[in-house]
Order: C-alpha cells, then sequence, then structure tokens
C-alpha cells in the first residue's frame, strides 16, 4: 500500500513515522523509500511515502483526531533554548579549533 504524506510545518521523518505507521521503528523504511537521511529537514508541502502500518491503533488514533505531530526543531532554536554550546565535544576544526603547526 503507497501512501503519500503532505509534510506540515515543523515535522521530521520520526513524526511522520509515528503519524502513518503507530510506530517510530518504520522510520528506516520511510528514509529508504524517500532517498532521504533520518536528520533530513523536510520541505513543507513535500509529499513522503510510508508504505507499512505496524501499530494500526496508534495510527487510527493520530487520523480520527486529527493529531501531526510535529517536533522538528533548528539549530537556531537550540541556541536560542540553551545558549552556544561550548568544549571540545562541540567544537568545528578549522572554525572553533584551529590547528597550526609549530616548527
Amino acid at each position: 500500500m503507497n501512501r503519500e504524506i503532505d509534510v506540515r510545518r515543523r515535522q521530521s521523518l520520526l513524526d511522520i513515522s509515528i503519524q502513518q505507521t503507530g510506530s517510530m521503528e518504520e522510520i528506516f523504511d520511510i528514509v529508504h523509500d524517500n532517498s532521504k537521511s533520518i536528520s533530513d529537514d523536510l520541505i513543507v508541502g513535500e509529499d513522503i511515502i510510508a508504505n507499512n502500518l505496524t501499530v494500526k491503533s496508534i495510527a487510527d488514533y493520530f487520523r480520527i483526531n486529527d493529531i501531526r505531530p510535529a517536533t522538528a526543531i533548528t539549530m537556531e532554536e537550540i541556541n536560542a533554548i540553551v545558549g552556544r554550546l561550548e568544549g571540545v565535544d562541540y567544537w568545528i576544526v578549522e572554525r572553533d579549533f584551529v590547528v597550526t603547526l609549530d616548527h
């Protein structure tokens, strides 16, 4: 069964997976079927294909109650909430941490 889902504002592939299949585990099939990466940002109005229905009761609950989860958050929003993350775990080589050769 081939089902196309119209992406709404702030939806992620995980949101689509839970909404349409009733399971977050189906994200791997959705990623594969749509040539996406799990972390890809979605474009509003973009069509995403979700073929499987894993937990019908959950998917039905979302459909019947017109619930469309939208949990995507941008890096700018993360920085606004927690501030700019610092430390070696967050440094980017050649931007935050410059490597030089001293002879």
